[in-house]
């Protein structure tokens, strides 16, 4: 290997030199001024990242998250709630000061009503209110009673119905058991009836039979007894015995025309018997069937005749029960105008008393205009009892406290008021025997 150094021997005054590759010298360069490129570096991303940070700053300063911006806006919304609590306080104090003032307010004015109320007019007005909730109760439990007695009435209907019909029931099954039990028997009679004709018709055959062999025999016999005698004769007279024996042939010819003839004639008899029987069978039958037919017509007549029984005691119960109620709603009407009488006769005494108390508790420190309004809130507060009763309680002592109540104070004249007042002729007064008087009838 070559040495790099080159040593010059002609020269030795001179220096020596120390020739190297360029990139050993920048490497040799680069390592004796690490510290100072390190620095330089540094220095240099320093200035960057300060650049950067400012940089970063100004574009953030329009960020929401940035934490300048979020801090900011902490203490903005901080601030924000304080200053919304602080209003809402406010708020509340007021609306809270607001319905102390409205309660103080409805207060007052109830305090100012009872006042009012326990003013003797406005007294009466509740009195009369009293006395219309009393005829309501009064009227709600006598209809009550009325819905209780219907409601029994029913149910003795329901009851007499029912019995009605199990008696007709039993009734029905005991005629039905009756029916039964009579066909029954009528088909053991006729079953015994047939039988012993049955019988009857049997016998009799065999005692045609019977007689029918035996006059057989016999003729038979007859016969042999006849042949018997020709044979014997027939050796002494020849010509007599050709007579005789031909007279016996032909009476024998007779005799079995004859028996022929009885024997067709017996025929016939069963045949006429035997058609005679179908004959009066079809008769039994048919009389039977209408026996049978009138039997059911029989007993839709006492079905029918058991209807019109029901429906004429029906009708006859309807009837009692109408003029029974007639009865209870004259005796209601009478009881009613009792009521109406002692209504007239409380009303009197409390128009009295009112009078008395007014002439007891005249001032005439009161003025014109103080007794209009005091006027005006009784007629408003009578106005409001009637209408809230109008349609719940008979408004009939209401109506006459205030037509009297206008009536003495004269606001208005009390036969205009009757004219014109729609609440009193549409009142429910169900006092009908009760009448109202117009101020020129009294």
């Amino acid at each position: 290997m070559k040495s790099k150094f080159k040593q010059t021997t002609n020269q030795p005054s001179a220096a020596l030199k120390l020739c190297i590759s360029k990139n050993t010298f920048n490497r040799l360069h680069d390592y004796t001024n690490d510290l100072e490129n390190i620095n330089a570096i540094t220095e240099k991303k320093i200035k960057r990242l300060a650049e950067l940070k400012a940089a970063s700053i100004e574009l953030s300063k329009n960020w929401d998250n940035a934490i300048v911006n979020l801090t900011k806006n902490r203490r903005e919304e901080l601030l924000l709630r304080r200053r919304q609590v602080s209003e809402e306080k406010v708020k509340l104090i007021q609306k809270l000061s607001e319905q102390n003032r409205e309660k103080r307010a409805a207060i007052v004015k109830e305090a100012q009503k009872l006042i009012l109320y326990k003013k003797p007019q406005c007294r009466l007005i509740n009195a009369a209110l009293f006395t219309s909730e009393c005829f309501r109760e009064l009227q709600a439990q006598l209809e009550f009673k009325k819905t209780l007695k219907d409601l029994e009435k029913v149910i003795e209907e329901f009851k007499l119905i029912e019995q009605c019909e199990a008696e007709q029931m039993r009734n029905k099954k005991r005629k039905l058991q009756e029916m039964f039990l009579e066909q029954i028997k009528n088909n053991k009679l006729e079953q015994d009836r047939l039988k012993k004709q049955e019988l009857l018709m049997n016998y009799l055959a065999d005692a045609y039979a019977k007689a029918k062999d035996h006059l057989n025999e016999t003729t038979k016999a007859k016969l042999k007894e006849i042949q018997a005698e020709k044979i014997l004769g027939s050796k002494l007279m020849a010509k007599k015995c050709a007579i005789i024996w031909k007279t016996c042939d032909e009476e024998n010819d007779d005799k079995f025309k004859k028996a022929i003839e009885e024997k067709e004639k017996i025929e016939i008899e069963k045949m006429n018997a035997k058609k005679n029987k179908e004959a009066k069978l079809k008769a039994d039958i048919q009389k039977y069937l209408i026996e049978n037919e009138e039997i059911m017509e029989k007993r839709r007549q006492e079905e029918e005749n058991e209807k019109k029984w029901e429906i004429y005691q029906r009708n006859k119960r309807d009837e009692y029960n109408k003029l029974i109620d007639d009865k209870k709603l004259l005796n209601e009407r009478i009881k009613k105008k009792k009521i109406a009488d002692e209504l007239k006769r409380q009303m009197k005494e409390n128009e009295d008393l009112r009078k008395k108390e007014k002439i007891e508790n005249d001032d005439s420190i009161y003025t014109t205009e103080a007794l209009k309004k005091t006027n005006e809130k009784i007629l408003a507060y009578g106005k409001q009892v009637l209408e809230e009763s109008t349609g719940i309680r008979p408004v009939f002592p209401i109506i006459k406290v205030i037509e009297q109540f206008k009536k003495e104070n004269r606001l208005v004249s009390a036969k205009k008021y009757y004219k014109n007042d729609k609440s009193l002729q549409n009142c429910n007064c169900w006092t009908n025997n009760v009448e109202l008087k117009t101020t020129s009838q009294n």
